[in-house]
């Protein structure tokens, strides 16, 4: 839930659990139909054949048929799944105020912009998870922090590509001057400092979702955050040995493996 994900992407083929087994059944359709709602805006704003206002228009008309279950399928469907619950329909609106900025081409200029930006476009989908399943306050900071640092891997592994294929920058320009380095094929060395000093934030953030699984009542929900926190440790990891701008970083098969260790041993404190 996430900078934006690459288009037709599914829930398996993203970097942290969308689905999985700790979840309760009752949970897995209106998640999943938030996800698709959510894959569905993003790829709107995304698609570098769509003008910026038809994707503004599309957008509008999908939160719409959030509120009164007309209009696109995925909006509907997430109706449909929420029944009208306004504590679990504000996340996804929000969610589209993100997506505006992206099909407006909006860049950042310092570290506090992209969070603010992170508040709407990464946020809303814990505080999804943390109201359908009637958490607790205590568990929303964590829970956004834990949000907002996948969201920054997110932007910091896609920077090439974002730039590249959308001209579009997410690295705030405090951190990175000279934009135009996002168009090489390896990374300068100030891009790498940039990423760098991105990927310590990231680990500030990831700290602080440390204490999320404790704060949380549902077993499988702290068991999925707990193996969140795990995902983004190691791809925060990979980051800083790899070149994004040279290769496509992302988590393997053994990476998630040894993540999904992290709920076990989270239960047996």
């Amino acid at each position: 839930m996430s900078a934006p994900p690459r288009p037709g992407k599914t829930p398996k083929a993203e970097n942290f659990p969308v689905l999985s087994r700790h979840l309760p059944a009752a949970s897995r359709a209106p998640v999943l139909a938030f996800y698709r709602f959510a894959r569905h805006a993003d790829d709107i704003a995304d698609d570098p054949e769509i003008d910026p206002e038809e994707k503004l228009a599309r957008l509008d008309a999908l939160g719409d048929g959030l509120r009164n279950g007309n209009g696109p399928p995925e909006a509907s469907a997430l109706h449909e799944a929420l029944t009208g619950t306004p504590a679990l329909v504000e996340p996804a609106l929000m969610l589209l105020d993100a997506f505006r900025q992206d099909a407006r081409g909006k860049t950042y200029e310092s570290w506090n912009d992209l969070i603010l930006y992170c508040s709407f476009s990464a946020v809303p989908a814990g505080r999804f998870l943390l109201a359908l399943h009637d958490e607790v306050d205590e568990a929303r900071r964590p829970a956004d922090a834990l949000c907002i640092a996948h969201q920054v891997l997110s932007i910091l592994r896609n920077c090439g590509e974002d730039y590249r294929r959308l001209d579009r920058a997410y690295i705030p320009a405090a951190l990175l001057h000279d934009r135009s380095l996002l168009a090489e094929c390896r990374t300068a060395p100030a891009l790498r400092a940039a990423l760098d000093a991105g990927l310590d934030r990231v680990d500030d953030m990831l700290a602080i979702a440390a204490g999320l699984p404790g704060r949380i009542r549902h077993r499988g929900l702290a068991a999925q955050a707990a193996m969140t926190v795990a995902t983004g440790r190691r791809l925060a990891r990979k980051l800083r040995r790899l070149d994004p701008l040279a290769e496509r970083v992302r988590l393997g098969r053994f990476d998630l493996l040894l993540a999904g260790f992290t709920p076990l041993m989270h239960r047996f404190r």
